[in-house]
């Protein structure tokens, strides 16, 4: 099952590319770049996700892996991000990067088959049949409700991880937070998900989840996503905790 069609690589150049760099290796240099490229390549492992045995849990163990509220989100991002890979590795040259490039590229497509089988297994549904119905449901209580900030904070959701539609994403994030400013899970969500991931737009990001923790401080998750937004900024170690 490859529903990103992204071709399963050619191992029979494994072991054919020449010898790692050994020895002091300068960050960014030539010799830095090749040995990326080969572990990469050298290392790769073809094992198929439809036939990984996935341990038998007990009920309160599998409960509480299932009602994590990411798995959507996971399986969803790491078909992205493939994608997105895949056509970064379009644009480059032939030779080892490139070969390197479209060899991650087929990993999180198969990430995202790892993801889905494994909460298909555990009894979650799978995100690609329950985004729809989700999309449709937040529509509905917007209908019903135009004010509801929720229903928003959830359409943009949707939009994001659904559709990939940027632009409406932004706008229901934003309507969410103008009907209700002291949402703190959108405001968490629209800078992580929204202004860090897709927008690329750190600084941002990062100014929403801190006020995000500023509305709620005894929230674990929206300082979970304070810290990581801190630290995807490159700031110091001793911030990401305050």
């Amino acid at each position: 099952m490859h529903d990103l069609a992204i071709d399963a690589p050619d191992l029979s150049r494994q072991g054919a590319r020449g010898a790692k760099p050994v020895g002091r290796i300068r960050p960014g240099s030539e010799a830095h770049l090749r040995l990326l490229c080969l572990e990469l390549l050298e290392t790769h492992d073809p094992y198929k996700p439809s036939i990984i045995d996935w341990p038998r849990l007990d009920e309160e163990t599998r409960h509480k892996i299932v009602s994590l509220p990411i798995w959507d989100i996971a399986v969803q991002t790491e078909g992205r991000a493939s994608m997105n890979v895949k056509v970064y590795g379009e644009r480059l040259e032939q030779g080892l990067l490139k070969e390197a490039v479209e060899m991650d590229a087929f990993e999180e497509s198969r990430h995202k088959l790892v993801l889905s089988n494994m909460v298909a297994f555990y009894g979650h549904a799978r995100p690609e049949a329950c985004l729809p119905h989700a999309k449709e449901a937040a529509q509905k209580a917007i209908a019903l409700d135009p004010l509801l900030a929720e229903a928003h904070t959830s359409l943009a959701m949707c939009h994001l991880f659904c559709d990939w539609d940027r632009s409406n994403a932004e706008r229901e994030f934003l309507r969410s937070l103008e009907l209700k400013p002291g949402n703190s899970l959108a405001r968490s969500w629209y800078g992580m998900f929204y202004l860090h991931w897709v927008a690329g737009r750190f600084e941002e990001g990062l100014a929403q989840a801190t006020e995000a923790v500023q509305i709620d401080p005894l929230s674990a998750y929206a300082r979970a996503i304070q810290a990581s937004r801190q630290w995807a900024c490159g700031l110091p170690a001793g911030m990401v905790w305050q």
